[in-house]
């Protein structure tokens, strides 16, 4: 069953509906007054009454509940607004960054669906310029190619690790000079500090989910691997199988526990109910601070007796 996931009382008017639209299983047509289902939101559109909002939604295929504004909210310029939401049958994580000395991956269950699986579609070293509709982390391309075939209006995606520029500033004076009554002129000051960019390296794992249906132009450049998603098929999910090496999943926590290697973390995963992946820190993890902070939730669980603590998420 499709689910918001967060449910929040508003002070003021606000219905919603939460809808499923599974074949062989009747809708949920009830409706919460002054509930609003948080976050999901993937298209908006103003309607009259939740009636109409109710109908946007059901005949929307990728719309599973709403959550309209009516003349009763308080910002004025979003009454009346329908927000069409749905939940992502596909894992996200909020963060994705290189870190040496832990490993991460996914929860090994998977859904069992009557679709024939389709082999996927990825260009290497291709880069399918602009049209974003959302960037988002991603642990790999295949990752990112099954968040792009869940999203309801994605044409296609390019993976890629941005190189992030980091601003650092170096304090030069200078004497009396051109450079000086320019910089007098525009911060009243005879001298002026002048900056430098100097690049330090940051993997950051970027999905960018894209939107147009009239043409589809790629062009090479090394990194980035593009691809289109899936529709009528059911994709290969050994994606779902791969470790990832010095690759952190940070935040999402939702417990941890001691485990003596990666491999229990992710079989412990997989027996959770709750939990869609995991980060475990070893022998070689050396961040003081990360590291205190898992020691020190260990320690209120009195399970310091073992060597290493990993995270839920």
């Amino acid at each position: 069953m499709a689910k918001s996931h967060i449910l929040r009382k508003l002070p003021r008017p606000t219905v919603a509906l939460m809808l499923q639209q599974v074949k062989g299983e009747p809708c949920l047509s009830t409706v919460y007054q002054n509930v609003d289902f948080t976050g999901a939101d993937y298209r908006a559109l103003f309607t009259a009454d939740y009636e109409e909002c109710q109908r946007a939604c059901t005949q929307d295929t990728a719309c599973q509940f709403f959550t309209l504004l009516d003349k009763a909210f308080t910002s004025f310029g979003n009454r009346f607004k329908c927000n069409l939401k749905f939940s992502w049958p596909v894992p996200r994580i909020p963060v994705v960054e290189k870190k040496t000395g832990v490993t991460s991956g996914f929860s090994q269950i998977t859904q069992i669906s009557q679709q024939s699986v389709c082999q996927s579609k990825l260009f290497p070293n291709t880069d399918i310029p602009g049209n974003n509709v959302e960037v988002i982390p991603a642990a790999s391309p295949e990752h990112c190619q099954a968040l792009c075939s869940a999203h309801s209006v994605c044409s296609y995606f390019s993976f890629n690790r941005y190189i992030l520029t980091v601003l650092m500033w170096l304090n030069i004076w200078f004497s009396f000079s051109v450079t000086s009554v320019l910089c007098f002129m525009l911060f009243r000051h005879t001298f002026c500090k002048v900056s430098f960019l100097f690049f330090l390296c940051s993997n950051n794992f970027n999905c960018n989910l894209k939107k147009n249906n009239e043409e589809l132009v790629t062009e090479a450049k090394d990194g980035i691997t593009s691809g289109l998603p899936a529709r009528f098929c059911q994709l290969d999910n050994t994606w779902l199988q791969v470790v990832y090496e010095n690759v952190d999943f940070p935040t999402s926590d939702i417990r941890f526990e001691l485990m003596d290697d990666a491999d229990t973390c992710q079989r412990t995963c997989t027996q959770d109910a709750f939990c869609q992946f995991y980060t475990y820190a070893n022998d070689n993890f050396n961040d003081p601070i990360y590291r205190y902070s898992i020691l020190y939730a260990c320690m209120h669980a009195n399970l310091l007796k073992h060597k290493y603590c990993s995270c839920f998420k």
